[in-house]
C-alpha cells in the first residue's frame, strides 16, 4: 500500500505503522475487498449485470458498498480538482494521477489510422475529430483499478509465489541462481527496468503462479455490436464471460494442469500456444490498466526477497493442489499458507 501511495497519489500512507482508522484511504481500500460472494447483491450483480446497471442509473447508488463508492468518488475528485487548479502540477508531480490528468487535457486532431480501427470499439471508430482523450470519471475508475491491481492482487500473488517456492526447493534454487547471475552476489543497489527483461526464469515462475492461481477467476465483457463467432451470435449490449480459471486449468492447453511447471512459460512454449490461453490480466484494449505496474511491483519485490531469504516448507503440510476459495472477489487459499524463512 505504501508503494501505491507513492506511485499513484504521491503520498506516504505509512501503512505499516498506521492503524486503518488513522488512514481513511487505507481503511476503505481494504474494505473494497471485504465482499461476501454469497450475498444477494453479489449474486444479483453476477447473474444480471444489466439489471444492476439499470439500478445504478435510476437510484444513483452503488449496488453494494455505497460508503466505499462515495469515499473514493469524493476523495479522488478532490485530488483531481486540486491538481487541475495548480498551474505547476505538471512540473511538481510525476504520479499516476498527474499522468492521467495530463492525458485528459491533451487533444487529438488526427484521424484514427485505418490499421487500428479493428482494435477499437465501434464508438471509438467514430471519434475522428478533436476530442478529449479521458474524462474525469474514467480517470477516477482507473485510479481505483490501480488500487485493486497494485494492492490486494499483488500481495496475494506474492503470497502464492513464496509458498510454491517453499514447496519446490529446486525451482527456488534455480530462480536464486538467475538473480545472482544478473545482480551479482553483493547485489546492485538499484534495479533497472531493463534488468527485468533478463529474468527469463523468474518471469516463467510468476506466470505459472498466475496460471494456477489467477487473482480473478473470470472476466465479463459487454458486446458493443452484434457479433457472430463460430456460429454463436452475440446481440448488442449482451454480456458474456471468459472463464479464466477454466482456461488456465484446461488439460488440452496445459498438460497436467495442476502441476507447477515454470518451463511452460519459457519463450518457445509461449509462442506455441494461443495468446488467449493465458489471461490473468485480461486481454485486448480493455485489459487491466494496472497490469504493467503490478508486474513490475511483483518482480522487484521478488528479487529482493529471493536475494535475502530462503523459504522452507512449514511443519504443517497441506495437500497439493492447494484447496482454493474466494475472498473479497479474488482467488485465495481456504487454509493459511505458511512457510519458514531463513535469512541468507
Amino acid at each position: 500500500m505504501n508503494v501505491i501511495g507513492r506511485c499513484v497519489f504521491a503520498s506516504n500512507f505509512n501503512s505499516l505503522q498506521s492503524d486503518n482508522s488513522d488512514t481513511p484511504l487505507l481503511y476503505y481500500s481494504k474494505k473494497l475487498f471485504d465482499i461476501n460472494l454469497t450475498s444477494p447483491a453479489i449474486m444479483l450483480l453476477l447473474s444480471f449485470p444489466n439489471l444492476c446497471y439499470l439500478y445504478q442509473r435510476i437510484t444513483k447508488r452503488a449496488v453494494m458498498q455505497q460508503d466505499v463508492d462515495e469515499f473514493f468518488i469524493k476523495t479522488l475528485t478532490e485530488v483531481m480538482e486540486q491538481r487541475l487548479k495548480d498551474p505547476e502540477a505538471k512540473n511538481n508531480y510525476n504520479d499516476a494521477v498527474q499522468l492521467l490528468l495530463n492525458a485528459m487535457e491533451e487533444t487529438e486532431e488526427t484521424e484514427t489510422p485505418k490499421a487500428t480501427v479493428s482494435q477499437l470499439s465501434e464508438s471509438d471508430e467514430k471519434r475522428t475529430d478533436k476530442r478529449k482523450t479521458l474524462t474525469k470519471m474514467e480517470i477516477l475508475a482507473q485510479l481505483v483499478l490501480f488500487l485493486v491491481a497494485g494492492y490486494e492482487t499483488t500481495a496475494t500473488t506474492l503470497h502464492f509465489i513464496i509458498y510454491v517456492l517453499a514447496q519446490y526447493p529446486d525451482i527456488q534454487d534455480k530462480l536464486r541462481d538467475e538473480v545472482k547471475e544478473i545482480f551479482g552476489d553483493c547485489g546492485k543497489e538499484e534495479i533497472e527496468f531493463e534488468d527485468l527483461s533478463k529474468l527469463i526464469y523468474m518471469n516463467a515462475v510468476i506466470d505459472e503462479t498466475l496460471r494456477i492461481f489467477p487473482p480473478a477467476t473470470r472476466l465479463v465483457r459487454l458486446c458493443q455490436k452484434e457479433t457472430e463467432i463460430q456460429g454463436i451470435k452475440f446481440a448488442k449490449d449482451s454480456s458474456f464471460t471468459a472463464p479464466i480459471y477454466a482456461i488456465h486449468h484446461n488439460p488440452e492447453i496445459y498438460e497436467n494442469p495442476e502441476e507447477f511447471i515454470p518451463e511452460r512459460f519459457l519463450p518457445d512454449e509461449i509462442s506455441a500456444r494461443h495468446p488467449m490461453a493465458f489471461l490473468p490480466f485480461g486481454a485486448g484494449p480493455r485489459s487491466c490498466l494496472g497490469m504493467r505496474f503490478a508486474e513490475y511491483e511483483i518482480r522487484v519485490t521478488l528479487i529482493w526477497l529471493i536475494k535475502s531469504f530462503k523459504f522452507l516448507s512449514a511443519d504443517e503440510k497441506l495437500p497439493w493442489p492447494v484447496e482454493l476459495g474466494m475472498g473479497g472477489g479474488l482467488l485465495k487459499s481456504k487454509h493459511e499458507l505458511k512457510c519458514k524463512i531463513v535469512k541468507l
